[in-house]
């Protein structure tokens, strides 16, 4: 079929309506907020495209996928799978980054491992990988290290609670083994304590206190405060709970110094640069870079790598970095990287619906935005654009809008 059919829509304030969308083409939603521009784009026909492709899969498939219901019409035809390429912010999750959910580390990985070291597997390059992340940090480039001044009171003695941390908290158990322990005095004020007794309070390491006997503890375990925090934050599991993150503060891992990766990978360079120095460049270096590396080895991994870091620059991210988390992006950036992630992608007959692409963005960037409009359009998909841009609005080959609108647009000579 050559149009998306929608008969009798009724979804949330449309009032039966009937709408025939051109496939493949570029179509422009234009009106009021409350209009029903978002119903038919999102409700309506992603909804559906992807309700139908989702029916169409196993049982067993469907189990893990999260129910939709039929939008409220009549009928609709010419339909296919969507994706919506919304403002929502991607994965909070510290290991996501720029370069991991567009795929352009793997093929910078794959670059290392066969041009800078080939004894090395490209996992060996990797901060979410047991055989490429750092052994301090666990991948994450931050360490964690405790922040003493939030952990103790030094104008307060232990009888007082010097003790910030509610484990220690005067009367409970470790508390009672600090004092069973018999190596501090419990009245003294940890300013005039010794270093050497700070340094016990703290940092002591594990030790069985067999012979001490007292204060309802019998047999007890002893160890430093910072010691026992340490080890529970240890992990590439941060095994805390929020009241001890209270006494954490991120530093850069004095090992990887910040770059994620083993001493090993960062032993491997290319161009006089290990691989984190590359994933912390701005995109539009690490292009040049890339595109500088003359070798047999690489010119097979070259060209989709190139082509990864020029979708993300033409989708106007070229600033960021490979190796900038997804947790840090704002919603307008989120979205831009989606866009190019399906700039890289080879599919067809694809309904693609986007809220607001240019929401954000200087003047200067809104025709890179209907470039790539365009090229996900001539890749033979069809393109929906919720947008009050007026310069994406005049690109559009379709407007979807009340004939009084269009006419206001046209009289104030915005279209």
């Amino acid at each position: 079929m050559s149009n998306i059919s929608i008969k009798g829509a009724r979804e949330h304030n449309l009032k039966n309506i009937d709408l025939e969308i051109p496939r493949n083409r570029v179509v422009c939603f234009v009106g009021v907020s409350g209009s029903g521009k978002s119903t038919i784009a999102f409700d309506i026909v992603a909804k559906e495209g992807q309700r139908q492709y989702f029916e169409s899969l196993s049982s067993y498939a469907r189990r893990y996928l999260q129910k939709s219901n039929r939008p409220n019409i009549d009928d609709i035809k010419g339909i296919s799978s969507t994706v919506i390429i919304s403002q929502d912010r991607l994965t909070k999750n510290p290991r996501s980054t720029v370069g991991t959910i567009t795929e352009t580390y793997t093929y910078l990985r794959l670059l290392y491992s066969r041009v800078g070291s080939p004894p090395m597997d490209s996992s060996n390059y990797s901060f979410n990988h047991p055989d490429g992340y750092c052994q301090r940090c666990k991948g994450l480039g931050r360490a964690m290290d405790v922040d003493i001044n939030k952990l103790v009171d030094m104008d307060q003695t232990l009888n007082e609670g010097a003790i910030k941390y509610s484990n220690w908290r005067v009367g409970s158990m470790y508390w009672k083994i600090v004092k069973a322990s018999g190596y501090f005095d419990m009245d003294k004020k940890l300013k005039d304590c010794s270093n050497a007794e700070m340094d016990r309070l703290l940092y002591s390491k594990k030790e069985t206190l067999d012979d001490k006997v007292g204060n309802g503890v019998i047999h007890p375990t002893y160890k430093g405060i910072v010691t026992h925090l340490l080890s529970r934050g240890s992990s590439a599991v941060r095994h805390v709970n929020d009241e001890e993150l209270r006494y954490f503060t991120y530093v850069d891992c004095p090992v990887c110094k910040g770059f994620r990766v083993s001493e090993k990978a960062l032993a491997v360079k290319l161009n006089g640069l290990h691989i984190g120095e590359v994933g912390n460049m701005p995109i539009y270096d690490c292009l040049k870079f890339v595109q500088g590396i003359q070798h047999p080895h690489a010119d097979v991994i070259k060209p989709r790598l190139e082509a990864q870091l020029k979708h993300l620059i033409n989708v106007g991210v070229g600033y960021l970095s490979l190796n900038r988390t997804t947790d840090t992006l704002s919603g307008g950036e989120s979205q831009r990287i989606k866009m190019a992630r399906q700039l890289g992608c080879d599919l067809t007959e694809t309904i693609y619906v986007l809220d607001e692409p240019t929401a954000g963005l200087h003047p200067k960037d809104v025709d890179r935005v209907i470039e790539n409009l365009k090229r996900l359009r001539d890749g033979g998909n069809t393109v929906l654009v919720v947008e009050h841009d007026p310069e994406v609005i005049k690109s559009s080959d379709y407007i979807c809008t009340d004939p009084d609108i269009l006419d206001t647009y046209k009289e104030t000579n915005l279209l």
